[in-house]
């Protein structure tokens, strides 16, 4: 309650002196009277309101919202919207009931110029506001008798309707005027929630909306937190990936297209993050969809993507809720009539010591294998993991580990190998020696991992965990809401490692890092700049400046210089990155450019523009694989380190 409610004067004393001025010198005229029973399944949602209106809801759960205002409601309460504000009411109990007063006002034949002057220092008909009334009952009863009375035809009628209309009104201000009353503070995370199903597509900046809301980065990422359990862009992106599967299930449109409408940078970024959360690949949801999936609207004639806002006109009010759900059912999957399985025998042994490098070779790998075969008969003790998930009963030493793709990397770097993987989706990844011989699944769904026997499972997809749990023990790991140290701490106990193995990898790593920046300082690169880019099209390229494609080795781990073209989209909010023409290339690209590319390097390099660039002039480029530099693990940060910063003091060298 402390948080929805606070004691509070919404107007000062000098500002309802004016108001009562003002509606003294107004003509305030009642409009309509709506009375409703809405369930959740009739939300209100999104009506513009035709004139200045009154909102009052009797005891019920519920959210209001006024304009872009999110408001929790639990008791009585009592709204004032004006002309052209967006409300919507949302039951969260099985019923809420409501009544609507809509009202105009104009000028009485005198005080014209009074009545002006004021209405310039403050307009109560256009204010927003809620409160808990201090005399419900008196509002209840008024409310009831106005609406009982309003479709009577007799003038006398009417005329008893405009009294009782002022006396509501008399009342209301009269509570604002007489007591600070219990008003309703806005649900800053209902509102993010809110703008974020509103404006997905586009670029959202948390600071902006936590100067919008005026709280604090750190407060707003607490509340945030608590409310939803996830991180602002965890959530964003579970919205901009319901979105886009929404296009993929119920459109044609490319999947070029569909990361375009819905938010994501590229179709490569897409297709990674969809595959990521949900255990597939774009295609192959499409590939597995029956044909009234693939095209629902050809038995559905009011199908649309999106349940956007709309307007409604005050007569379309008495309508109750307009809501469009779509129940799409879960996807089914064609089996193959029977799954045969190798018997490889891998796990986890005791780490090898990290020196200054932190990838296990391939004859380690190999070792750590050959040592597993000689206990994997022998059946193993368990412990009691603790997750969010809440306590695990794991192996104390796994023997036979099945890990999504996403955790693959900083697992091998823990000197473990899984006897079987998600499909990593492409050839050219750092540990691709590491993993040539173990199986890599056809698909991420229980069937397949069943066939492999697991004693534990190992994943980053949180909506998969129920599911994996009932084949073998399961941890689900969130690393969105870790840092690299303690996800690498807790996925080394998981594996049967003492902890401070996870610590001492990313110390390793640290100290491989410094060693770099020490020689390219010493080479004289921190007084050049950077850029990454990512060629999409003949005449469209990828600038980034965040820590992807290659930003997390140059900008991130190595903190190299940007172009000042990069830094000022980055202060202006614009924190990862853009697709430019070639002719606005230029201002963008620095002394050195990493391009990251996946066969199309050719659809640039002739290109006059790019010619002239003065790096590609001094051949200061350095072309590497996209699948290479695009995952994000200690183990492919490690290669990909080496790799850039070789690369680097070479170039670095031939301009001495």
């Amino acid at each position: 309650m402390k948080d929805m409610y606070r004691k509070d004067n919404i107007f000062t004393k000098e500002e309802m002196d004016d108001i009562f001025l003002i509606l003294e010198y107004s003509a305030i005229s009642l409009l309509d009277i709506r009375h409703h029973l809405i369930s959740p399944e009739e939300a209100l949602k999104d009506c513009i309101l035709p004139s200045s209106a009154f909102l009052f809801t009797y005891p019920g759960k519920a959210e209001v919202l006024l304009g872009d205002k999110s408001y929790q409601i639990n008791h009585f309460s009592l709204f004032h919207g004006g002309k052209g504000t967006s409300l919507s009411i949302i039951p969260h109990g099985e019923w809420l009931e409501y009544y609507m007063i809509f009202y105009k006002t104009g000028e009485t034949q005198f005080h014209k110029e009074k009545l002006k002057k004021l209405l310039e220092q403050i307009n109560p008909f256009q204010q927003q506001y809620g409160f808990t009334p201090q005399n419900p009952v008196f509002f209840t009863e008024i409310l009831r008798s106005i609406y009982e009375h309003w479709n009577e035809p007799a003038p006398m009628k009417k005329f008893y309707e405009k009294s009782l209309f002022y006396q509501f009104t008399y009342e209301l201000y009269k509570e604002l005027a007489e007591a600070s009353v219990l008003t309703f503070d806005p649900n800053i995370v209902k509102m993010t929630i809110r703008y974020i199903e509103k404006n997905y597509a586009t670029s959202i900046a948390v600071q902006d909306l936590c100067q919008r809301f005026g709280i604090s980065y750190s407060h707003f990422y607490r509340l945030f937190k608590k409310e939803t359990g996830s991180t602002f862009q965890g959530y964003l992106l579970k919205i901009r990936l319901e979105k886009a599967r929404q296009y993929m299930i119920e459109s044609s449109y490319s999947l070029s297209e569909i990361a375009k409408f819905t938010g994501f940078y590229d179709e490569f970024h897409l297709s990674s993050s969809f595959k990521k959360l949900t255990g597939m690949s774009p295609a192959t949801l499409r590939k597995n969809l029956t044909w009234d999936k693939k095209y629902p609207y050809m038995e559905n004639p009011e199908f649309s993507h999106y349940n956007e806002a709309y307007q409604v006109s005050q007569n379309k009010l008495n309508i109750q809720g307009d809501i469009m759900l779509k129940h799409l059912k879960n996807k089914t999957a064609v089996m193959a009539a029977a799954l045969s399985f190798m018997t490889l025998l891998s796990g986890c042994s005791t780490a090898s010591s990290v020196s200054d490098n932190t990838t296990p070779t391939a004859s380690q790998a190999a070792d750590n294998q050959n040592s597993q075969k000689d206990d994997d008969s022998q059946k193993s003790e368990t412990k009691i993991l603790q997750t969010v998930k809440g306590d695990v009963e794991i192996p104390v030493t796994p023997k036979r580990v099945v890990t999504d793709s996403g955790l693959l990397g900083d697992i091998l770097a823990l000197g473990v190998t899984p006897i079987a993987i998600e499909n990593y989706g492409a050839e050219d990844v750092s540990y691709k020696d590491l993993i040539k011989d173990i199986t890599v699944l056809e698909k991420w769904e229980p069937e397949y991992i069943m066939a492999e026997q697991p004693d534990l499972i190992i994943t980053q997809y949180e909506e998969n965990y129920e599911q994996l749990s009932k084949i073998a023990p399961a941890v689900y790991v969130p690393s969105d809401q870790m840092t690299v140290d303690e996800e690498l701490s807790f996925l080394a106990e998981a594996l049967g490692k003492d902890p401070e193995e996870g610590k001492k990898i990313l110390d390793a790593y640290f100290e491989k890092v410094a060693e770099y920046k020490a020689k390219l300082e010493e080479a004289g690169l921190y007084n050049k700049t950077f850029s990454v880019i990512r060629v999409q099209g003949e005449n469209q390229i990828g600038v980034r400046w965040s820590n992807n494609l290659g930003g997390q080795i140059l900008f991130g781990a190595l903190e190299l210089p940007k172009t000042e073209g990069a830094q000022e989209e980055i202060d202006a909010g614009h924190d990862w990155g853009a697709t430019l023409s070639f002719e606005a290339l230029p201002k963008y690209m620095g002394d050195y450019i990493l391009v990251t590319e996946y066969g199309n390097y050719d659809l640039i390099k002739d290109n006059p523009i790019w010619k002239s660039l003065p790096a590609v002039e001094a051949g200061n480029i350095i072309i590497l694989s996209e699948p290479f530099m695009y995952l994000n693990d200690i183990y492919s940060w490690s290669a990909q380190l080496d790799l850039v910063g070789d690369a680097l003091l070479e170039l670095a060298k031939k301009e001495k």
